[in-house]
Formats: C-alpha cells, sequence, structure tokens
C-alpha cells in the first residue's frame, strides 16, 4: 500500500507537469525530512530518529475555484535499542502521506481525499519484520498566505476518521485494528528566481488506534521546488 501511494504522487507530478495550460498555479516539491518514527502503547514506546525524504506537489485549477495538495514522505529505518532485553535491537521507520481535491483557492480550501501512516519494526538480527499501514478517506483544510516580498507561508491540516490499520509480515497480510489518523503541515517559502522555490518547515502524522494505541511520524523538512 505504501508502494502504491508513493506511485500515486509521482503520478500526480507527472500529471501536473503533463497538463500546464488547464491549471493556474502548479508548484512541484521535494527534498530532505529529518524527524521521528514510533509506536506507543501503555508502558511501551518504541521511537528512534531517522532521516529520509519527501514529494509533494500543489495545482489550482484556471477556471475553477478547484485546488489539489498532496504530500509523501518517508523516514528510513534506524536502529533502536530495547532495554528491557541486553544487546537486542529493532530497527524502524515510518511514512506518511495525503492526496487531498477541494474547493477554494490558494488561500483557503477545504476538501476530501485519502490518507496513510505506516509503520515498520524489523529484528536487527533475525532481519523478520511486520509493518502496520493505514489507510482511509480523509477530509482537510489548506492555505498560503503571501508575507513580506516572495516569502509565503502555508499550511495543511488532515483528517481521516475511519482508517483500516492492517499487518503484513513474511508475504502475509491481515486486518489488525482500526482507527483514525491526524495529520498537519507547516512551510515557509521563499521564491529565489521566477520559477524556482526554497522552502522549510515541519509535518506530524499520528494514528490512534481503536485499542488505545499510536503510531507518530514526522520532523522537519527542507527542499526546493519549481513552479508552474
Amino acid at each position: 500500500m505504501k508502494k502504491l501511494f508513493a506511485l500515486g504522487m509521482v503520478l500526480v507530478w507527472v500529471i501536473a507537469g503533463a497538463n500546464l495550460t488547464a491549471a493556474e498555479s502548479i508548484s512541484l516539491r521535494g527534498g530532505f525530512a529529518a524527524g521521528n518514527a514510533g509506536l506507543e502503547q501503555s508502558n511501551l514506546r518504541l521511537a528512534t530518529g531517522n532521516n529520509g525524504f519527501y514529494i509533494s506537489a500543489t495545482a489550482q485549477a484556471e477556471t475553477l475555484p478547484i485546488h489539489v495538495t498532496g504530500s509523501y514522505y518517508r523516514l528510513n529505518p534506524d536502529e533502536i535499542p530495547v532495554s528491557a532485553m541486553a544487546g537486542y535491537k529493532l530497527n524502524a521507520g515510518g511514512s506518511a502521506g495525503h492526496v487531498l481535491v477541494g474547493y477554494g483557492n490558494s488561500m483557503l480550501a477545504g476538501g476530501l481525499g485519502w490518507a496513510m501512516h505506516a509503520f515498520d519494526v524489523e529484528d536487527a538480527s533475525s532481519g523478520q519484520a511486520i509493518t502496520f499501514t493505514a489507510t482511509g478517506p480523509a477530509i482537510g483544510v489548506f492555505t498560503s498566505l503571501p508575507l513580506a516580498g516572495q516569502l509565503r507561508l502555508a499550511g495543511e491540516l488532515h483528517y481521516a476518521p475511519a482508517v483500516v490499520v492492517d499487518a503484513n509480515s513474511a508475504g502475509a497480510s491481515f486486518q489488525a485494528s482500526k482507527g483514525t489518523i491526524i495529520g498537519y503541515e507547516v512551510r515557509g517559502s521563499l521564491q529565489t528566481l521566477p520559477k524556482v522555490m526554497l522552502e522549510a518547515g515541519y509535518r506530524q502524522s499520528r494514528l490512534t488506534g481503536a485499542e488505545g494505541y499510536r503510531m507518530l511520524g514526522g520532523g522537519a523538512f527542507a527542499g526546493a521546488g519549481i513552479m508552474f
């Protein structure tokens, strides 16, 4: 599911780039991400600092008040020492993303779409791994506000009230739980050239399972983008 979602984001980029004349504004962005991925339940907490990448895209239709936004980020697996068992270590990583199609403009829009959140855990010695992936329909709002000069401040908030959490291990997949996803992103950008921007910001995604556990992921990011 994560690979399909990432592929979907790539397709958004390709489709947006192939339909420049049908849109009033398009931005394609990407870069470096650093943060934390973790799983929490009762007194158990598995968390680690990770680095990775992100890709994002936004587009606004030329003749209709339709706004599209989407993003995907991946925090690569890193090692987590498990204090309860000396010498035992886990690798953990995560990813999250969303796509929203809304009514409005760059200043303020709200819409519907899809969200996902995933957490990977692997036994560093045996290589056995399990991946938890939550997906479901989402609602959200997004905004982009001009500041002084070529500076802009943008933000997104999305909520998926009924996601399904699937677990996959050794090629076997089963439904593990249900829950909710809430995520947000705040970023600032500086247009350095007519078609080029630099950006930096912070994002966070949290899955809360019906049984009370939480999967967390997010952190700072920085990158560049092109505008059409």
